[in-house]
């Protein structure tokens, strides 16, 4: 079989950067083929000229995915300009998108079914949630009986500021950090519908940005989920679940790549005490711990699965784009006292 040829939309950004040094990786293990990338900011052509000369370098995405023969793209724009780019993706011919999340900004939800609508039988788009694929979830998949029955997955996600989202109306920490704590829930419940049981979100000194998310949901047969989510100024970042069973309690550590246990006989006096949200935190009690293969790390792992996809026609991924917009309804309830609070305001 030939290998596929995959070129990047939007690669002067930082993720954009971030796919471009990955598929280089995966084109010199043999994976596929990279022959170009594009960028509506032409300046960007000089830069990638220096660091990467065995690229081709367009301004226009369509007129790259026709002279290169692209099998798929990957669409690392920012958010409020997934359906423009995307629809230009569809109308170029090309054939496989991935679209970095979000799909479409939750403020904008009503978009997400537009951009499906207009690419069907003709584009199919897959989700790059690279959360869903870090090797720490993936472990705790492969030995979730460790934990017992699932009762309570808990999720706290903080961190910069992204560059990328400064200036962009209407995206927040809920449609970044939020939604990945959200689809790695929905992953560890086995994609389980979830319904919001309840929301607040803070203010920061940037004006039209929120910056503090928290809410609470659970599925229709009761396994409880509480997200929290923020940009902070500096570097520090905190990437962390918490699962509870009904054996132990489970913390996933997405930024070292560590899976750490209760011992079975302390979970079990934390529970008769009902301390669990007090020790959620508390390192030195997680004595227990599994082996996580961090190679290949969750963006290549997420690249990877996109070949996967093109090359099954779309029929087998992890992360198709409906199952994203799905769980992007399913949040929407998160901001709509937010929204009804703006219009009564108007």
């Amino acid at each position: 079989m030939p290998l596929r040829r995959i070129g990047v939309v939007g690669a002067a950004g930082k993720m954009g950067g971030n796919h471009v040094a990955a598929l280089s990786d995966l084109r010199t293990q043999g994976y596929l083929e990279f022959p170009a990338v594009s960028d509506a900011y032409s300046a960007a052509e000089y830069t990638f000229k220096e660091k990467h000369p065995e690229l081709r370098f367009y301004i226009s995405c369509e007129e790259m995915i026709r002279k290169e023969r692209l099998d798929g793209v990957v669409i690392a724009v920012p958010a409020d300009s997934h359906v423009k780019v995307g629809k230009e993706v569809v109308d170029s011919g090309c054939r496989y998108g991935l679209m970095e999340k979000p799909f479409v900004p939750l403020r904008r939800i009503e978009q997400g079914p537009e951009l499906l609508d207009y690419a069907k039988g003709r584009t199919k788009f897959m989700s790059g949630t690279t959360a869903c694929y870090e090797p720490v979830l993936d472990t705790f998949i492969d030995n979730e009986d460790v934990v017992g029955k699932i009762r309570e997955v808990v999720s706290f996600r903080i961190g910069y500021v992204p560059l990328r989202m400064l200036g962009r109306a209407g995206v927040d920490p809920l449609d970044d950090l939020g939604l990945h704590d959200a689809m790695n829930f929905r992953r560890i419940v086995d994609w389980r519908e979830m319904k919001i049981m309840g929301n607040s979100a803070y203010k920061t000194l940037m004006g039209f940005h929120k910056n503090y998310y928290v809410y609470s949901a659970a599925t229709l047969d009761g396994v409880a989920f509480t997200s929290t989510s923020a940009w902070i100024p500096g570097n520090h970042q905190m990437r962390v679940t918490y699962v509870v069973g009904d054996r132990t309690i489970a913390e996933l550590d997405y930024v070292s790549q560590g899976l750490g246990y209760i011992p079975f006989d302390v979970a079990e006096k934390i529970r008769t005490q009902n301390m669990t949200s007090e020790i959620l935190g508390m390192k030195e009690l997680f004595t227990e711990s599994l082996p996580v293969r961090r190679e290949p790390d969750a963006l290549r792992k997420e690249l990877l699965e996109f070949v996967k996809f093109i090359e099954t026609d779309g029929r087998e991924t992890l992360t198709p784009a409906e199952r994203e917009l799905e769980t992007l309804q399913q949040m929407w309830p998160v901001i709509a006292e937010d929204l009804l609070r703006d219009l009564n305001k108007r």
